[in-house]
């Protein structure tokens, strides 16, 4: 039959034949959570022989036995030449997400209100934010916590619900203005919060 192969880090095995000591073996950064090699890593077969070595699960676990394993407690040395398909669907449904996330951003943004109707602008966490944005323009590979309006507030020591702003906050700094339609999808998206309103900014 054929002989069972993995991948092994390139950067480990160029050591191992250079270097008296090329320290402990280890290809977790190959690896995905699920210890398959990962689609943010490698992308290409290219990328794929640049950055691995193709060799016998014998051959590893014989350099296993000899080299110290370093990591989270199991090995993370035999990865086997598979991109992971679990992370390369989670791939799939985060860019769709981000798309989506994109579009709706952009056909509910505005930069006026209108307050003889009612409306008021709402703060927002520029670091929370930045977040956001990073995430929507792909810079960033997944989606931020919930929204953390709470770092822009003072808590009312006597009472459970009321909060003030924190005085010195500059705009652009640490909160941007946010129409509503806008808060209440993101709000809606990544709860989070509270609100925080104003007439003007």
């Amino acid at each position: 039959g054929s002989v069972p192969m993995c991948a092994l880090s390139r950067q480990w095995f160029n050591n191992w034949k250079h270097l008296a000591d090329p320290g402990p073996v280890s290809s977790s950064e190959l690896a995905c959570p699920h210890n398959h090699l990962s689609p943010d890593l490698v992308r290409t077969e290219q990328s794929m022989h640049a950055m691995t070595v193709e060799l016998p699960v014998s051959v590893v676990q014989s350099l296993e036995q000899e080299f110290t394993v370093v990591g989270n407690g199991k090995s993370t040395i035999a990865v086997p030449l598979q991109i992971c398909r679990e992370c390369v669907d989670e791939s799939r449904r985060i860019e769709i997400r981000r798309q989506s996330e994109a579009a709706a951003i952009a056909e509910l943004d505005t930069r006026k209100i209108s307050t003889t109707d009612g409306e008021q602008w709402h703060l927002i966490d520029t670091l929370w934010l930045n977040d956001f944005l990073a995430f929507r323009d792909g810079k960033q590979r997944h989606p931020p916590g919930p929204i953390t309006n709470t770092r822009l507030l003072l808590q009312d020591p006597n009472s459970t619900t009321e909060c003030t702003p924190k005085s010195g906050l500059k705009r652009g700094v640490h909160y941007r203005a946010i129409n509503g339609q806008v808060w209440d999808y993101l709000l809606a998206r990544y709860g989070g919060g509270p609100a925080i309103r104003r007439d003007t900014v």
